[in-house]
């Protein structure tokens, strides 16, 4: 069709609705570089100013998915699933799910991304491992999910460019947070990977871009409907991010947390452990595999037996990492040069942990970005020592920061007690799971 770019801007200036053609015309036109960039920023804009139906939302996501390469899986194997997050701090729970799943009798198959700004992303923290291959071929990447039943490679330039750029000039435009773009984002990605059942874990608080329940059940409301109109099965988990979800912030801290976790080193009711057998356990019922909680007892189960472990050391294996990580982590993973304990200014209770003052300073330190050029430090990081409820002493450590040069120890301290809350009278346990 001929496309006119300047009566596509209009019709959504005008709070006009575009017809299902007209948009995948403008996606075609955006992917050949045929429509500049100040033109593709101002359609950005008036959709922000008079939103899309979910007629052209759905349009959107189908056309951002199939701007370049959809994968295929053999359909008549082991269920093919997939996993997305929101955005949180210290989030290491993809690790510890893609081993769960995968000694659970399904397949996980992710490309995941690089954190930006005070959330953390999957693959700098694997990254982290010595010789570790984020970099795969299609066909390596189907052979290691064949052969392991998992594996998590880095985002296929010819997966989505449609997102790649859209996503680019939203970033440097304040067009970000729009619900129906951030969904077309999320889902097209999704589609594109090729899963039939995909849990959403959309994480709600302070540390999260959705602040409240009601933002997060509109856009989990949305995900669902444009998964059901893709043919895929979609279900939404809201977890809390008020406070970080593991007590380790930090690239490699992460990495060498979750194989705590996977090697049945924490206690059961560990934030982090939780989260993850709970989402390992939706997609098996997802799936039809078991009922909810069956599988949330297998998955138990299979980080007590070293199932899981295993599944994620020949994962490393297979994707070019040293698989003694997973028996000695804190002496095959680089370490940062300092760690300072900082103490208690009080006695009482812990009443929070403001992850995102947390997140932003453990970018600080190195560990993030502010830019999606930044370079990054992978071995710095915190590690939290006390959680909401616990009862602390007067000079007790609240948390050992790990860092290089980046930022002082007195700035340190000072960003570290601000993000902390303590109180004189127990402020109880806060709920995890939100639905």
């Amino acid at each position: 069709m001929n496309f006119d770019p300047i009566d596509f801007i209009a019709l959504k200036k005008d709070g006009k609705e575009h017809a299902p053609q007209e948009i995948r015309a403008f996606i075609d036109n955006v992917v050949s570089g045929d429509i500049p960039d100040y033109q593709v920023t101002a359609w950005l804009m008036a959709v922000c100013l008079n939103d899309l139906s979910f007629a052209e939302t759905s349009a959107l996501t189908m056309a951002i998915a199939e701007s370049g390469k959809i994968y295929r899986w053999d359909q008549s194997g082991l269920p093919i699933v997939d996993k997305h997050s929101t955005g949180g701090v210290g989030d290491s729970a993809t690790l510890i799910v893609a081993s769960l799943v995968a000694s659970m009798g399904m397949r996980m198959g992710k490309h995941s991304g690089r954190g930006l700004g005070h959330t953390g992303g999957t693959i700098d923290k694997l990254e982290s491992i010595p010789g570790f291959r984020t970099d795969l071929s299609e066909q390596e990447f189907k052979n290691i999910v064949r052969s392991v039943g998992c594996a998590i490679a880095g985002q296929d330039e010819e997966m989505t460019p449609a997102d790649g750029i859209l996503y680019g000039l939203r970033d440097v435009t304040a067009t970000v947070n729009h619900q129906a773009l951030i969904a077309s984002s999320i889902m097209s990605k999704k589609i594109a990977g090729g899963a039939k059942s995909i849990l959403l874990d959309i994480k709600v608080g302070s540390g999260a871009f959705m602040e409240n329940l009601g933002q997060a059940r509109s856009l989990a409301d949305l995900l669902i409907r444009l998964g059901e109109s893709a043919g895929v099965n979609v279900k939404p988990l809201m977890t809390s991010m008020d406070v970080p979800l593991g007590r380790a912030v930090g690239n490699a801290l992460e990495v060498k947390e979750a194989i705590n976790v996977l090697d049945n080193k924490t206690p059961s009711d560990d934030p982090l452990r939780v989260v993850s057998i709970e989402i390992a356990a939706r997609l098996s019922g997802m799936c039809g595999i078991e009922p909810l909680e069956e599988a949330r007892l297998t998955a138990a189960g299979k980080i007590e037996d070293g199932d899981a472990l295993n599944k994620f050391r020949k994962m490393i294996e297979m994707q070019g990492g040293d698989p003694g990580v997973v028996d000695e982590p804190d002496k095959i993973i680089p370490s940062a040069g300092t760690i300072l304990k900082i103490p208690s200014p009080e006695e009482g209770y812990i009443a929070g942990c403001d992850a995102f003052k947390i997140g932003e300073l453990v970018r600080d330190l190195g560990g993030g970005r502010k830019s999606k050029f930044d370079a990054i430090d992978r071995e710095v990081g915190l590690i939290l020592k006390v959680r909401r409820n616990d009862r602390v002493e007067y000079g007790q450590t609240l948390c050992e920061v790990h860092k290089n040069d980046a930022v002082s120890e007195t700035e340190v301290a000072e960003r570290v007690l601000d993000a902390f809350r303590i109180v004189s009278v127990s402020p109880g346990m806060a709920d995890l799971i939100l639905n």
